[in-house]
């Protein structure tokens, strides 16, 4: 089961290289076309304004919630075991920038077909707390039961869960190399810019290599990748900024990453192509309200873990 864990964990892990750390779910929405049906068009350079203005919007934010739901697939070839992995994901952020906390909820669950053998796996989940000095964190795995951890926020899990993980995400979405208006449409009580964009290249490589840095299960050779596309066979976002405050709503995306033995290496699975697919969808809402983010009582017995 602890594999079984690891498989999921790697995959989801993999799909953020696409999918970036918050792809949560949309909800109801109705289109809203402007002047009786015909849509201004809006020119790049009021498309990408409306985008800068929105990222500095989301950076200066005090509070906010995320929901995320994440599909992923996995398919190895060429090695041993061959196969693949499908999995699910949906989790809920709370993000309070001024007192530096973070709480995180996810439901995890999926399936595996390696050498034609079908294998469902158990749910799992995973809760935690970031408090200013100590991270809580506890997890649910079939077999393993749950299980309560602690230990002092250090530099590196700063890095991992800090608050501002989410804006370091979004850097890939400055600059956009190509940027499209699709349509206006109300979304979340608001009427809004439905704009699509594909991420620069170079900010692309960056957010990847970060979000590497953390697979300790996968390595992936920088030196040998000239060119992010190498490794990036599709990746596109979908917008919803609101026009009156120009805060990011929603935002879908989809991406196809292919590794080869050339470029990538796993202590997991032994393959010569790994093919990752993912897509989801973003909600952001609550923007500047209060938040609070409580510790479960029973999280006080958590098992210290020392640095």
């Amino acid at each position: 089961m602890v594999r079984s864990f690891k498989i999921m964990v790697l995959l989801l892990l993999l799909a953020l290289l696409l999918a970036l750390p918050f792809v949560p779910g949309c909800g109801e929405n109705d289109t809203s076309p402007k002047d009786n049906g015909a849509v201004t068009e809006l020119s790049e350079q009021e498309l990408r304004q409306i985008l800068d203005d929105s990222m500095l919007e989301f950076k200066e934010a005090e509070t906010y919630r995320i929901t995320m739901d994440i599909n992923g697939s996995m398919e190895l070839s060429g090695g041993h075991p061959t196969g693949l992995i499908v999995s699910a994901a949906g989790a809920q952020l709370v993000v309070d920038q001024i007192s530096g906390e973070i709480q995180m909820n996810m439901e995890m669950s999926g399936e595996t077909v390696f050498d034609g053998k079908l294998e469902k796996l158990q749910d799992m989940s995973l809760e935690v707390y970031m408090l200013k000095d100590v991270i809580y964190i506890k997890s649910t795995i079939p077999g393993e039961g749950e299980q309560w951890l602690k230990t002092s926020v250090s530099d590196e899990i700063r890095e991992t869960f800090n608050v501002n993980m989410v804006k370091k995400e979004l850097e890939a979405l400055e600059s956009p190399t190509k940027i499209e208006f699709l349509r206006y449409e109300t979304f979340g009580g608001s009427e809004c810019y439905v704009i699509k964009l594909v991420p620069n290249e170079h900010k692309l490589r960056d957010y990847a290599i970060r979000q590497e840095q953390q697979l300790a299960d996968v390595e992936i050779n920088w030196d040998k990748i000239e060119d992010i596309t190498d490794i990036y066979r599709e990746i596109s976002y979908v917008t919803w900024i609101a026009k009156d405050t120009k805060l990011l709503k929603k935002m879908d995306v989809n991406g196809v990453l292919e590794f080869t033995d050339e470029y990538a290496y796993s202590h997991t699975f032994d393959f010569t192509k790994m093919l990752v697919e993912a897509s989801g969808q973003s909600e952001i809402y609550d923007y500047n309200k209060e938040v609070s983010i409580i510790l479960p009582e029973e999280a006080k017995e958590a098992i210290e873990i020392r640095p």
